[in-house]
């Protein structure tokens, strides 16, 4: 039991660096853009490591897809590649499916 309250902190706090770098670099997008320099959001990690942290963590009473959907680097991130991915196929007029 404390082996399981040790790992689910520890996960804890590496989702909240990784969620709050991904929430920093959306808010200085514009700025680092103009610089030339493009941040990279870590996709997914946070998010995953967030869920296992709530999964480990069951007293808290969080829903274990919350981290998930507060880390822009997950739920945001996957919303924003299938727009641009249903975008891109519905522009893509020259190869109509068969």
């Amino acid at each position: 039991m404390v082996l399981r309250w040790i790992v689910g902190g520890l996960l804890a706090a590496a989702y909240l660096l990784i969620a709050a770098a991904n929430w920093g670099i959306l808010l200085l997008l514009r700025r680092t853009y103009a610089d030339g320099h493009r941040p990279s959001l870590v996709p997914l990690v946070g998010g995953v490591i967030g869920a296992a942290a709530v999964v480990l963590l069951p007293p808290l009473g969080i829903p274990w897809w919350l981290p998930a959907l507060l880390d822009p680097g997950c739920a945001l991130y996957v919303a924003l590649v299938a727009i641009a991915f249903l975008r891109e196929r519905g522009s893509d007029t020259s190869n109509p499916p068969t």
